[in-house]
């Protein structure tokens, strides 16, 4: 996967778990906010997880990158 398509859907999964947690706090309903944790830690996980050069597989800390620091390669997406 394209690390720019990656970035993308973990944060609209970490976007939309925080403005569930919002909701639910607002509606006073604990399981909403639950819910909401939920959804934003798995965005981060996702992110996480995703966040390796397509060539060596090496892990970037940081997506925004324009080469690997591992393998030298330019990063696409």
């Amino acid at each position: 996967m394209k690390l720019g398509k990656a970035r993308f859907i973990g944060a609209i999964l970490i976007i939309a778990g925080y403005v569930t947690i919002v909701i639910g706090s607002g509606i006073n309903r604990e399981f909403v906010t639950y819910i909401g944790l939920a959804i934003s830690v798995g965005g981060l996980i996702y992110t996480i997880y995703h966040s390796k050069c397509p060539h060596c597989g090496g892990f970037l800390r940081s997506t925004m990158w324009k080469n690997c620091p591992h393998c030298g390669k330019e990063l696409k997406g």
